[in-house]
């Protein structure tokens, strides 16, 4: 019985060790993907400011 406390204690490391790894890696994952939409998104109003501008000459700030 005494050797379980000891095997819990060192997967109970290693598995503290993965979650925290795959944690970090969703975290990138979740700020990449943040990072590709917001560019997106701000792309996309960049664009349909430069369409209003064309078609009804009006200014840039109208858009924000």
């Amino acid at each position: 019985m005494s050797h379980v406390p000891v095997l819990h204690i060192k997967s109970a490391g290693k598995l503290a060790y993965l979650e925290m790894f795959v944690v970090f890696k969703l975290l990138f994952l979740i700020i990449n993907v943040d990072y590709w939409h917001g560019l997106a998104q701000s792309l996309q109003l960049l664009s349909s400011c430069v369409e209003v501008q064309l078609f009804s000459s009006s200014r840039l700030d109208n858009c924000y």
